[in-house]
C-alpha cells in the first residue's frame, strides 16, 4: 500500500498547519504512529512522551540503519498566506521539520511495501526537541540505538532575501530537471 502523490500533500499540509514546541509534538506523534500502523510498520515501544521510533525489518540478513527526522516547531508567527499555513499562533514550522516528517513517513512506507528486498532493518527516529538541543539525548538514552550501524539525517537550508524566505532542499532530494 504506497502512499499516493495527493495523500502526501494532505499529510504534508497537517503537519504544517498543527506545528508543536519541543515536547508539546502530542498532536504530531500520534498522526505518525497512526499513518504507520495503518501501513503495518512496527511501532518501537519506547518510553518517549512525545516522538517515536518505527522500523522496518528486510526479509534478508544485513544492518541495522537508521534515519532521523525532527518533529518541533519554532515559537514564530506564520505570515506566509499560504492556504495551509499554521492554525496555531506563535507557532510554524519554519525549519522545514515538516518536510522531516514526511521523508521519514514516506520512507517506512517505501521500506514496508519493499522489505522482501531490503537488507536488513531500518529505523526511523521521529525526534521530539530538536530545536531545544536535548530530544537527540532523549532518543539514546532509549537504548534504541544500540546495534545501529549508520544514521542519515536530512538538513533543509533557509533563505532569506529582504523579507522572503525559501526553502532550499538538499540536492539529492530536489527534482532532476530531466522528469
Amino acid at each position: 500500500m504506497m502512499i499516493e502523490k495527493e495523500q502526501i500533500l494532505e499529510l504534508f499540509y497537517w503537519f504544517h498547519r498543527h506545528p508543536e514546541l519541543s515536547y508539546e509534538e502530542f498532536a504530531t506523534t500520534e498522526k505518525i504512529r497512526e499513518v504507520l500502523l495503518q501501513a503495518g510498520v512496527e511501532i518501537l515501544p519506547l518510553p518517549l512522551e512525545t516522538g517515536l521510533a518505527a522500523q522496518v525489518r528486510g526479509e534478508q540478513e544485513g544492518e541495522t540503519l537508521a534515519l532521523r527526522c525532527d518533529i518541533d516547531a519554532l515559537p514564530v508567527s506564520e505570515e506566509s498566506g499560504l492556504f495551509y499555513s499554521s492554525e496555531h499562533p506563535g507557532k510554524m514550522h519554519a525549519c522545514g521539520h515538516d518536510f522531516h516528517i514526511m521523508a521519514g513517513i514516506v520512507a517506512a512506507l517505501f521500506l514496508q511495501e519493499n522489505r522482501a528486498r531490503l537488507k536488513g532493518c531500518v529505523k526511523i527516529f521521529f525526534q521530539p526537541a530538536e530545536e531545544s538541543a536535548v530530544g537527540a539525548k532523549k532518543i539514546l538514552e532509549t537504548g534504541a540505538m544500540e546495534g545501529v550501524w549508520k544514521v542519515w539525517a536530512a538538513t533543509a537550508r533557509i533563505r532569506t532575501t529582504g523579507s522572503t524566505r525559501s526553502l532550499r532542499l538538499p540536492r539529492w532530494c530536489r527534482r532532476s530537471r530531466q522528469s
